[in-house]
């Protein structure tokens, strides 16, 4: 193999290469290793294009000549880049650090990107400047800023074809490597001087790259935060002593993190050791889930404690990130005004007054609040609940704050969820939305047996950035300050909580905002399963009302990324997190009045319900009789499909703890209507395949992203409410007939097409899954899986073990159709299920509805017939039970090639030529049962190969034809082919290499009859030479030809046998000397077969297969028998010896077979044959790599079958070695 060559597409190769002489096709092998090529195809012609490759990765290619049992010799091995045919799109995740002079900015990785420009400006400012060049990473930093100025950054993403739009636009302030020293409360503050010691446990656990000059008698109390400790491991120990000059009644203290944005919020939970003037321990007291505030500190704080000497303070750090850290530490005297006033409310939910609270009580409080000049609690939030204890105490409960009760426990480690294999969201709605930096109040009565966390997100976040870190809530009173997330600006989002204990029934919460933060709808039917539809359709009624009016007050601008446009709908099995007005405008879609609005809702929770009662059903998590009256969804985590802000070239996406769905889908994600409302034989009505495709994502266990996920999104396509008889996608974009072809050719390796591949999952189900439990395959399948079952088996093993054993098949020839490999291991414990008689890998949607509809086998036989049209040969095809047949399997020559559902097929044979053929077919009924082979009559495939005429472009002027190649190619040539009318008169063709190559002739000749087709000779060599010759032609010049007569150029048209017409087989008048030898003459009297062909006698040689009788006289009313096999003999290819004596490619030799009978005689006695002769013969042409090697052959042209005549019809042949001997 030669000449290949490869171009890049998007997502594609085309391949080209120099055609290979006489053989009947290509083999293209490929993959993303060099030295393990994986993947193959097939080619009739040179030229092939393999697809469903991935953009900017390295593809090696490998061709190999193919005919039959034989392969030529591979190509060189040729890589190539697909790459897009578009410029990317916008990258998303942009996230800015501050630096000093600089910012850190980083983005995720986008599609079909090969590059990224990072571009910045001061804020307010029109121009953009571009950071550098071209970025192949997706981080860098910009340096050269100026401290305190904010700046806006944007990246886009490149590629060959340019440069793609702005992403959206983030924000950063570069800072000064000092930090600013956060106000400390001076109020009841222990002077610095009063610290006598501090002495670290464990003096190693210093991160000394970080903290050069670090001295803990110094650094943490010089009110400077640019002297820090940072600690070195998690596992040293972090405690760090404080000893008072005298003792002190303390109930908090605060530290101050190293301030670096990656350091600030590393600690999650301390301890606090205090002892007593004579070193007793007083008290130790630890809390987790801390949090530093919006002032840039912690609050360390414990229940009052006198008498306190020293403090020991331990850190503990959160998971995944750097350690914990102290840059200034302050002591405070005990301060008893927040507990005070905590103390006017009979439990942390601060919803109610003790009975023993007055006016007098309330009063004094305030006095003494509003005297402070500063303090470690905000004192708007203090004065807030002042405010409500007056409230309360004059009997006005309309200023409690969002009181929820109404929570549930949800964790990935809960028992359900564990046992399920699978897991989801654990958030739940708080029923608040805020904007970052606001602070939002939740008083609390909480369980102690696990912590509650407060979650907040980013409105329209991105994929990788809408989660902030996780409050722990405590009893009493909590002040939260809103994280900013990311930094595509200030935004905000709803808050959630997460629990994962025993007890959500004793989570009290009382939610107050003051500024920027706001109540939302929340619609919450966790309880759903509980709750008559009554009561169900009452709690809707109360939400729309209040979604109605929520909605109404918003300002119509800039709802997309107004935080305030958000509301929760909280079911079993979702958790949808979407914009306010779309949601009222979804469900508006049904009417605008209440009660229609109402009744769209409910519809729409059965709708989900029903959805996820499919996906959990397809992968084990309930069992497969489940009915879904009686279905309650069974874990604790849910799908939470979430408003986002989508990246490049998507509308939806999955990212395994939420689905992401663009602004425009989410009205769809509320108009879903189970099987039950949108009647028989109809889909559930919920958005269609994108949803459950992303949920297949989340659910996926066998990880072919794009293909197994969506056995999730064909199950909930099939599903009508009963036995999954819906048609699904594979069906409706017509997807089989390709995925036949796939399993018809069972080449090795995956289909690269994802649609293709995911048919033989599918095609499990459509086998094996009945009406009463229309999806027990899989859910026995994916139990099986998750298990571990056959775990230390490759993919491909594990799948057919697996699918074997709950088939109860030996489902080796549908995996191996499929491409799959398999160990002779595996094959053998295949064995012992029993084989499965079905060609089930030749199922589709309609034939699993024919057989739950009792579709009964075809019976009858098939009929096959082939007619060639040059290289196409037409099958038709019929069957007497037609309507039970779904197609039939297409096979030439006994090797299967390719399946069709039509009563025609159309092979293009591409290269091939001069080869004869026997098709047949294998009916396949709906069932997949196989019929009885049918095979068809030979064709043989001749003809006159002409190069197409879009290569080249053709002219005429004053009785000169000129034929130019396109693009200044140069096209191998080996001849004309002229049409037309009684062609009379003499030609000449010239050719030239390149346009400024000199003419040379490559023929002349006469014209005649109604065709001519006149092969290239050698240059100079004389009109009657029959040597083929091949010229590189750019340019064509001919002479000669009428102006109504057509021209097509001619392709090397490959070697060609024919019985001589007229004396094919017959005995020799006289004897023939066809060399100079003494022994090379054939006597007078010998059998001969004759017969030209078109070759090189080097290279080629010649046999003759017959057809022998064996069936005996008595036995022939039973029918004939036969043998088939190469008679003995030898075989002469005579041609002309040219003037220059040089042998090679001719156009016109002669060929004699000689059988030898007295070896056939032996043969055919030893075969039981009754007959000297045979019934039939045909000539076989083959072709050698190497002339002294017999095994580089292979057939490059064949003869029908023939008559051989009879004894007494032999014909006497005279045969000459020199036309002069004739007279």
């Amino acid at each position: 193999m030669k000449g290949l060559a490869a171009t890049a597409g998007d997502g594609e190769v085309t391949l080209v290469w120099e055609s290979v002489k006489n053989v009947t096709g290509y083999t293209v092998k490929y993959g993303t290793n060099k030295s393990a090529l994986t993947q193959s195809a097939a080619s009739n012609t040179n030229r092939t294009v393999i697809s469903g490759l991935e953009n900017n990765t390295t593809y090696y290619f490998q061709v190999i000549a193919t005919n039959g049992d034989w392969t030529g010799t591979p190509s060189a091995v040729l890589s190539a880049m697909p790459l897009a045919a578009s410029i990317p799109g916008a990258p998303s995740n942009i996230l800015v650090e501050a630096a000093d002079s600089a910012l850190r900015v980083s983005w995720g990785k986008t599609k079909d990107a090969t590059y990224y420009q990072v571009f910045y400006r001061e804020q307010g400012t029109d121009s953009w400047n571009q950071w550098g060049g071209n970025i192949s990473g997706t981080s860098t930093a910009i340096t050269g800023l100026t401290n305190g100025t904010t700046y806006e950054v944007a990246v886009k993403a490149g590629n060959h074809k340019g440069v793609g739009p702005f992403s959206a636009i983030a924000f950063g302030t570069p800072d000064k490597e000092g930090f600013e020293m956060p106000a400390l409360p001076e109020t009841n503050r222990i002077d610095n001087s009063e610290i006598t010691s501090i002495v670290m446990a464990d003096p190693n656990n210093v991160n000394w790259g970080l903290c050069p000059k670090f001295n803990v008698k110094t650094d943490l109390t010089d009110n400077d935060p640019n002297t820090y400790w940072v600690a070195n491991n998690y596992w040293y120990n972090s405690s760090i002593t404080y000893t008072f000059a005298s003792t002190h009644s303390v109930n908090y203290l605060l530290v101050v993190p190293y301030l670096d944005a990656a350091y600030k919020n590393r600690i999650d939970n301390y301890t606090v050791t205090l002892k007593g003037e004579s070193g007793e321990t007083l008290a130790t007291y630890y809390r987790s889930g801390v949090n530093v505030t919006g002032s840039n500190y912690y609050i360390i704080s414990f229940p009052e404690t006198e008498g306190v000497k020293s403090i020991t303070l331990a850190l503990g750090e959160k998971a995944g990130g750097p350690r914990v850290s102290i840059s200034e530490i302050a002591f405070y005297n005990s301060d008893t005004l927040p507990e005070e006033i905590a103390n006017l409310f009979t439990d942390g939910t601060f919803t109610a007054l003790k009975g023993s609270v007055d006016q007098e009580t309330v009063t004094a409080l305030t006095t003494s609040l509003n005297a402070l000049s500063s303090y470690y609690l905000d004192p708007t939030q203090l004065r807030d609940e002042l405010k409500l204890a007056q409230a309360l105490l004059n009997k006005d409960s309309s200023a409690l704050g969002l009181v929820k009760n109404d929570f549930q426990s949800r964790s990935t480690s809960a028992a359900a969820d564990q046992a399920a294999g699978q897991s989801a969201s654990d958030l739940q709605p708080l029923g608040v939305t805020a904007q970052a930096g606001a602070t939002v109040a939740i008083y609390a009565e909480l369980p102690s047996d696990a912590t509650v966390y407060v979650v907040p997100t980013q409105f329209y976040g991105e994929s990788g950035v809408w989660k902030g870190t996780p409050v722990a809530l405590e009893n009493g009173r909590n002040y939260i300050t809103v994280q900013q997330i990311g930094s595509l600006g200030g935004r905000g989002g709803p808050l959630y909580i997460t629990y994962s204990g025993s007890h959500p029934e004793q989570i009290k919460l009382q939610v107050r905002v003051v500024n920027n933060a706001w109540e939302m709808p929340v619609l919450e039917l966790s309880d759903w399963y509980s709750m008559g539809e009554s009561a169900r359709k009452d709690a809707i009624r109360t939400y729309v009302q209040e979604l109605s009016s929520y909605v109404a007050a918003l300002h119509t601008s800039g709802l997309n990324t107004n935080v305030r446009n958000a509301t929760e709908i909280s079911t079993p099995s979702v958790l949808l997190s979407l914009p306010a007005d779309q949601v009222l405008s979804g469900l508006k879609s049904a009417g605008s009045d209440e009660d229609a609005m109402v009744n769209a809702m409910y519809q729409n929770v059965l709708a989900w319900e029903e959805e996820l009662f499919i996906a959990n059903k397809v992968q084990g998590i309930i069992d497969s009789n489940a009915t879904l009256t009686s279905y309650q969804y069974p874990m604790t985590t849910r799908q939470n499909i979430r408003y986002m802000r989508m990246f490049a070239g998507a509308f939806m996406y999955a990212a395994g703890n939420h689905i992401g769905v663009e602004y425009g889908s989410t009205s769809a994600l509320v108009q879903g209507k189970p099987t039950s409302a949108t009647g028989k034989g109809n889909a559930n009505g919920l958005f269609g395949w994108g949803i459950a495709h992303e949920i297949g994502h989340n659910m996926d266990k066998l990880g072919k992203a794009e293909i197994t996920n969506n056995i999730y999104s064909l199950a909930l396509q099939a599903w009508d409410g009963s036995s999954m008889a819906l048609n699904t996608r594979l069906t409706e974009d017509g997807r089989w007939e390709t995925i036949f072809n796939k399993v018809a050719q069972g080449r090795p390796g995956s289909a690269n097409n994802v649609f293709v591949q995911l048919g033989m999952y599918w095609q499990l189900h459509l086998a094996y899954d009945n009406a009463a439990q229309p999806l027990a395959f899989y859910n026995q399948f994916f139990k099986l899986w998750k298990s571990g079952a056959h775990s230390g088996y490759t993919y491909d093993e594990r799948v057919a073990l697996i699918a074997s054993q709950v088939a109860d098949r030996n489902l080796t020839e549908f995996f191996t159709r499929w491409g799959m490999t398999l160990s002779d291991e595996v094959k053998g414990m295949l064995n012992d299920y029993q084989t499965e008689s079905r060609a089930i890998w030749y199922l589709n949607d309609a034939s699993r509805t024919y057989r739950l509809n009792s579709g009964s086998a075809a019976s009858g036989s098939a009929t096959v017939s082939a007619s060639a049209n040059e290289s196409k040969v037409t099958l038709t095809i019929s069957h007497t039970d037609s309507d039970k047949i779904l197609g039939y399997e297409i096979r030439r020559n006994n090797v299967v090639i390719g399946f069709t559902t039509e009563s025609t097929y159309v092979d293009d044979l591409g290269a091939a030529n001069n080869l004869t053929y026997t098709y047949s077919v294998v009916p396949v009924d709906k069932l997949g049962n196989l019929g009885s082979e049918a095979k068809s009559n030979e064709v043989r495939v001749a003809y006159d190969k002409t190069i197409s005429s879009d290569l080249y472009d053709l002219s005429r002027q004053d009785g000169t034809i000129t034929i130019t190649m396109k693009n200044g190619a140069s096209v191998p040539v080996t001849g004309i082919k002229v049409t037309g009318t009684g062609l009379s008169g003499s030609y000449t063709v010239k050719v030239k290499a390149n346009a400024g190559a000199d003419w040379t002739t490559a023929k002349t000749g006469t014209l005649s009859d109604d065709t001519v087709v006149a092969y290239f000779t050698k240059p100079g060599a004389a009109e009657s030479d029959t040597r083929i010759w091949t010229y590189d032609a750019a340019v064509l010049e001919i002479t000669g030809i009428p102006e109504d007569a057509t021209v097509q150029l001619l392709d090397y048209p490959g070697d060609r046998v024919d019985f001589y017409e007229g004396a094919t087989v017959g005995v020799l008048k006289d004897d023939y000397k066809y060399g100079d030898g003494e022994d090379d003459v054939i006597k007078a009297g010998t059998l001969v077969i004759l017969g030209t062909y078109r070759g090189d006698p080097t290279y080629n040689y010649v046999s003759v297969e017959a057809v022998y009788n064996t069936t005996s006289e008595a036995a022939e009313a039973n029918g004939v028998t036969t043998i088939t096999r190469p008679m003995n003999g030898y075989g002469l290819l005579l041609a002309e010896i040219p003037a220059d004596g040089a042998v090679s490619d001719t156009s016109d030799g002669f060929f004699i077979f000689v059988p030898d009978l007295e070896s056939e005689k032996e043969l055919n006695k030893q075969d039981g044959v009754t007959d000297a002769y045979p019934l039939e013969i045909r000539a076989v042409f083959y072709r050698t790599d190497d002339p002294n090697n017999a095994e580089s052959k292979r057939v490059t042209s064949e003869t029908l079958w023939i008559s051989f005549p009879g004894e007494d019809d032999l014909p006497l042949i005279d045969l000459k070695s020199d036309l002069s001997e004739l007279n």
